[in-house]
């Protein structure tokens, strides 16, 4: 059996396409539980009105406690040997399930993927047959997730995965943390032996209205709290004497630091400016080993690529200067 796990907080528009796309899923030995966070629109009434219709769906409500508590709450009864996430304001492919259910069978893997798609209106669904698959042991798994390959793009979000329940035995969300996913999926990748990709989209994930770009504040916390998981799924890769990997690691922590420097703008605010610093601050730390490691793997890049992962290295300032003129943010 497996079980999905929906946190739902205040998104009584979109739980009904998100709940029925999977009550309708071909694979139906389902434990589906929906945990209300302590939501103050119709859904908690929703969620019982679910329960009360299919016997395979079960209701928890909670105080608010965020994304990460959540999940956490539905994990902690949840039966099934197979643990699925669903985000509440996004919906899935009717066979995404069966597929992923029927990979890791016959693979002999732990970790099933599939790709998503982002949408904003309708997702452009997949009309084929089962999707071709790929397999990846632990370390080449770990190798693309980090590197962020863009061949089987392997992002930290759970909800496009189906874990086997031993590779997330005693793991749990950050409570009260942004980005949460990031070092829960690590620790899983390095619990298998083996994970299966299904070159397909198969999950479709809503992009909905607002940004936090134009909050500095929310900006920064986000930021902060990003680059700590990052620092944190470092910490876990050296405890485990990879040195490939820890130099993956702090490769895509300079890429993200460098990226998130990017994203701010300089302004008279003291968050954002000590902010600024301590961005400023680890790239220097970082930067001569990400340069090393960039050249081991720069054959994977366009020239484009290379011209502007060279250009964040020499001028940083300059760089970041020219892609918010682009994109509009000065």
């Amino acid at each position: 059996m497996i079980s999905i796990i929906v946190p739902v907080y205040n998104v009584e528009d979109y739980l009904c396409e998100c709940v029925n796309s999977i009550l309708e899923q071909s694979y139906t030995e389902l434990e589906i539980i929906l945990v209300d966070d302590g939501s103050t629109d119709l859904c908690p009434a929703m969620c019982d009105e679910y329960a009360k219709m299919d016997r395979r769906v079960k209701t928890i409500h909670k105080q608010n406690g965020g994304l990460a508590d959540a999940r956490n709450a539905g994990l902690r009864i949840a039966t099934g040997e197979y643990i699925g996430y669903v985000d509440s304001d996004d919906y899935i492919h009717p066979r995404m399930y069966e597929w992923l259910y029927e990979s890791i069978q016959e693979s002999h893997a732990e970790i099933a993927i599939c790709r998503f798609q982002p949408f904003s209106e309708r997702a452009e669904e997949y009309h084929g047959k089962m999707p071709n698959q790929k397999c990846f042991t632990r370390d080449e798994i770990l190798d693309a997730y980090i590197n962020e390959n863009t061949e089987q793009l392997i992002t930290p979000s759970v909800w496009s995965k189906l874990f086997k329940r031993e590779c997330i035995e005693g793991l749990s969300f950050p409570v009260g943390k942004l980005c949460e996913d990031i070092v829960y999926t690590t620790k899983a990748f390095y619990n298998a032996n083996k994970v299966s990709y299904l070159e397909a989209e198969l999950y479709y994930y809503r992009q909905r209205v607002g940004s936090i770009m134009n909050n500095s504040s929310v900006l920064a916390r986000r930021i902060k709290e990003e680059l700590e998981q990052y620092n944190i799924r470092l910490s876990f890769i050296q405890k485990n004497n990879n040195a490939e990997l820890i130099q993956a690691c702090k490769y895509a922590l300079y890429n993200r630091t460098f990226l998130r420097y990017c994203d701010i703008v300089s302004n008279d605010t003291s968050e954002i400016i000590k902010l600024e610093s301590q961005l400023k601050k680890q790239m220097c730390e970082l930067r001569k080993e990400a340069k090393k490691y960039y050249c081991k793997v720069k054959k994977q890049y366009t020239i484009i690529q290379r011209c502007k992962i060279r250009s964040s290295f020499l001028l940083p300032v300059l760089y970041r200067f020219v892609r918010q003129k682009r994109s509009g943010m000065r």
